[in-house]
């Protein structure tokens, strides 16, 4: 049985989607298809069910171009957020105790 899915937005649970969805409409079709995958084959579970190697050769790409477009996806999606930054800001190091 095959099918499709697209991903319009990522919201976080019990927030409103207007305010908090994640801007994947901001994602070249290239991007949006490397993370389908990515989350398709569970690359972003712990522990990961597929390497980078696997999805970049079911993709016909390298490694590195993989890990490119991953990254340029994450710092679209959790960068347009804001809300990590500024969390991540406020939160004391350990050489801060």
């Amino acid at each position: 049985m095959d099918a499709e899915i697209n991903i319009r937005s990522i919201e976080h649970q019990g927030r409103q989607p207007t305010t908090n969805a994640l801007p994947v409409d901001q994602l070249t079709k290239r991007q949006l298809e490397v993370f389908q995958l990515a989350r398709k084959k569970r690359y972003y579970d712990y522990p990961k069910k597929a390497s980078a190697g696997d999805l970049a050769d079911e993709l016909n790409i390298s490694t590195s171009t993989l890990h490119e477009h991953l990254h340029k996806v994450e710092a679209i999606l959790l960068g347009q957020s804001g809300q990590h930054d500024q969390k991540l800001e406020r939160e004391p190091s350990m050489h801060d105790r």
